[in-house]
């Protein structure tokens, strides 16, 4: 039996797993043999990105409405100081005519280590602080994190953002704290990683 769907066409999303906030463009259904139950997913469009290869299908279970993330009308503290569960980096602006955010990394003593870009993914989505809400940041996000609080991360390591490399499936993006640099290494290797948490600004 069809089941009624959770979100329309148009609908703004959050993806947690890629730390992707979008636009359904799409909605699919297929028939489940074992059940007949219809299953339904949706394609997710990035902001920011246009191209076919960024889009995502999801399940209904797997996304959330925009409205749903944390949202705050206070003020931040200062760059650099333990707030909301993590350490606040800062404001990011919204893209595409969405909010602006505010940014939290994890405590240093909740680096990840030794991860390859998928272990990475999983293990950022791991509670903190009595925090759930937490993933990777993106390349954008990672480049504030070094510009804003770059003394609570290893100058002589890595580490993964949850930006995938357009040109190449089989990489991802990577964030310097020695140079600021930016590079995209294998999706295999093993490097550090840092969650984030983002709380919408209401205006």
């Amino acid at each position: 039996m069809l089941q009624h769907t959770k979100f329309d066409l148009s609908n703004r999303v959050y993806h947690p797993q890629s730390n992707s906030i979008g636009i359904i463009t799409a909605i699919e259904t297929s028939l489940v043999r074992e059940s007949r139950d219809v299953a339904i997913r949706y394609r997710i469009n990035p902001f920011g990105h246009s191209e076919d290869h960024s889009q995502i299908w999801a399940s209904q279970d797997q996304i959330a409405f925009l409205p749903e993330l944390p949202q705050v009308t206070i003020n931040a503290p200062k760059i650099g100081t333990a707030w909301q569960g993590g350490i606040y980096a800062g404001v990011v602006a919204g893209q595409d005519g969405q909010p602006d955010y505010h940014l939290i990394h994890a405590p240093a003593e909740f680096e990840i280590k030794d991860a390859n870009w998928q272990t990475a993914i999983e293990k950022a989505q791991a509670p903190i602080n009595g925090f759930n809400d937490w993933s990777l940041p993106d390349r954008r996000e990672a480049r504030l994190l070094y510009i804003n609080t770059p003394a609570g991360f290893d100058t002589a390591g890595w580490y993964w953002t949850s930006t995938q490399n357009a040109g190449g499936p089989d990489y991802a993006w990577m964030q310097g704290f020695g140079n600021g640099g930016q590079y995209d290494g294998h999706k295999s290797d093993e490097y550090r990683a840092r969650a984030v948490r983002r709380l919408l600004i209401i205006q």
